[in-house]
């Protein structure tokens, strides 16, 4: 990450190598000023590879920006971790792509996939994340 300042470390006691990790979620103050586009924070692993970050504003300084905010991602590994704040490297979320086959739409993030079913009693057929089944209705079958 170029031109990044990092706000603050993390140290993570465990991980958890799926690609979700393990979630974090942290409280942090930042200086006024110092924050006002949430897009511009990021997180990085203790081995340098930049994890899916989520933010929400918690409080703002008079000026608008943000004086607390609730900072979640996903640890995969344990260790310090690092906020930044800056451009993000650029790495692309794994495109959502919407399907249509034999009454079924799919909607599919590569992580997490649903499939509604148009003819069915209910409108969800099934729900998989992370390689996980978690709703599978086999009564349709």
């Amino acid at each position: 990450m170029s031109s990044a300042l990092t706000a603050c470390a993390v140290d993570v006691a465990y991980g958890d190598p799926s690609l979700a990790g393990l979630p974090v979620s942290v409280g942090v103050p930042f200086a006024e000023g110092a924050l006002r586009d949430l897009g511009a924070l990021s997180v990085t692993s203790a081995g340098g590879v930049e994890r899916p970050t989520a933010a929400r504003p918690l409080a703002s300084w008079p000026d608008g920006s943000v004086r607390w905010c609730l900072v979640s991602f996903g640890a995969q590994e344990a260790g310090r971790h690092s906020l930044h704040i800056g451009k993000r490297s650029g790495q692309a979320p794994a495109p959502v792509t919407l399907s249509h086959a034999a009454g079924q739409w799919t909607v599919d993030n590569s992580r997490l996939r649903v499939v509604l079913d148009e003819s069915a009693p209910g409108p969800i057929r099934r729900i998989e994340c992370d390689g996980h089944t978690y709703l599978s209705c086999l009564l349709y079958t």
